[in-house]
């Protein structure tokens, strides 16, 4: 009986371990995602024209050559955005035929950063948070379990000791 009251109490302080150090760090990437929500969606990107500059051959497989097409803007401080389009071209004239056409991209001199769209999503900083919330709530759980049998074995403990004081002083 009390191989299993052990085994019990140290499959709980694992799950309760595991559980606090899933809440330690769900807690903290939730917090650094929310700091980086916040800097983006505060960040005061700008909706402007780059210019499509060049292409290059980016994969070759079974001899079938696929293009990709880059873009540069140059803002008024002068700093340089350069980045690629997602989108392969398998075709070369028409990959050529981008060079100078624009698209639209998202800067932030603050940031000194660049988007291709304004899509800011606080979705991967709610998923940490309410893992850190289970978390927490099955850690909380399983400290009342711990402590509630601990507490009932020093209850079981207290009262065989005073059954025996007294059963000493009945036989005396």
């Amino acid at each position: 009986m009390a191989e299993k009251v052990n085994a019990k109490k140290k499959i709980d302080t694992i799950i309760l371990c595991v559980a606090l150090a899933v809440f330690v760090i769900s807690t903290i990437l939730g917090g650094v995602c929310c700091a980086n929500y916040l800097k983006e969606a505060n960040a005061g990107y700008v909706e402007v024209k780059a210019p499509i500059v060049r292409y290059e051959v980016q994969d070759v497989l079974n001899s079938h050559i696929k293009y990709v097409l880059f873009y540069e803007y140059v803002a008024e401080d002068g700093y340089k955005y350069t980045g690629k389009l997602d989108d392969f071209i398998s075709n070369k004239e028409y990959a050529e035929n981008q060079i100078g056409r624009s698209v639209t991209i998202y800067v932030s001199d603050k940031l000194h950063k660049q988007r291709r769209d304004l899509d800011f999503s606080p979705t991967t900083t709610i998923v940490f948070f309410v893992i850190s919330g289970i978390s927490l709530i099955v850690s909380i759980f399983f400290i009342v379990q711990l402590k509630t049998n601990s507490q009932n074995k020093n209850n079981k403990e207290n009262s065989r000791q005073r059954y025996n004081k007294n059963a000493k002083f009945k036989y005396r």
